[in-house]
């Protein structure tokens, strides 16, 4: 499945990917589930995934880079969005 990264920390080879079926987040952890890549991949980082649930949570553990900064500006917007639901 494929999707967009919406946080990442390189420090800790974590991120936050929201997925094309537009169900649960995936979390991704750890260098070793990269594919073609030698570090997280950064906000807006287009991504091919293959996830699984683990109690509850959908865990990524195969995650390809497919475009850098295919959607850069998504978190800003989803903030946003947020923050218009939350004042209305």
């Amino acid at each position: 499945m494929d999707g967009i990264v919406l946080w990442s920390d390189p420090g800790t080879h974590t991120a936050v990917i929201w997925c094309s079926d537009h169900g649960d987040l995936a979390y991704a952890c750890g260098l070793d589930i990269l594919v073609g890549g030698l570090s997280m991949p950064e906000t807006g980082t287009m991504v091919s995934i293959k996830a699984r649930y683990e109690n509850g949570i959908r865990i990524c553990y195969q995650m390809m880079p497919i475009q850098r900064f295919a959607a850069p500006e998504i978190a800003s917007h989803l903030r946003e969005l947020s923050e218009d639901v939350t004042a209305a």
